[in-house]
């Protein structure tokens, strides 16, 4: 129970930090002659909708990108080499359909 209420104190921290760091809202503090704080605050609904759905575009687009991220290629590798299951296949594979099929002929050795 205290672990659940030290998520919900964390998640009301956390929007009211993001919120006041966006300019969702602000928050005026005066103090008044006779030493009391008057405090006023200004919520921007709108900003706060615009943000939301301009985040909500940006996660369906990276989520409904189809082209993954592959490091560059080319000769420019500096360090140990590969490993036989990440090098790519033999020059002499045929590819089938987008499947490569590595192609092995062994000769038998000439008799003497």
């Amino acid at each position: 129970m205290k672990n659940l209420l030290a998520l919900v104190g964390l998640a009301i921290v956390g929007f009211g930090g993001l919120g006041w760091y966006l300019g969702w809202y602000n928050l005026n503090v005066k103090s008044t002659p006779d030493g009391k704080y008057n405090v006023a605050g200004d919520v921007d609904s709108r900003k706060i909708t615009d943000d939301v759905k301009n985040f909500g575009k940006k996660v369906g687009k990276v989520l409904n990108d189809e082209t993954p991220a592959t490091p560059a290629t080319g000769n420019n590798f500096v360090g140990p080499p590969l490993p036989a299951n990440l090098l790519p296949p033999p020059s002499n594979a045929v590819r089938n359909g987008g499947i490569t099929i590595p192609i092995e002929i062994t000769l038998p050795s000439p008799k003497r």
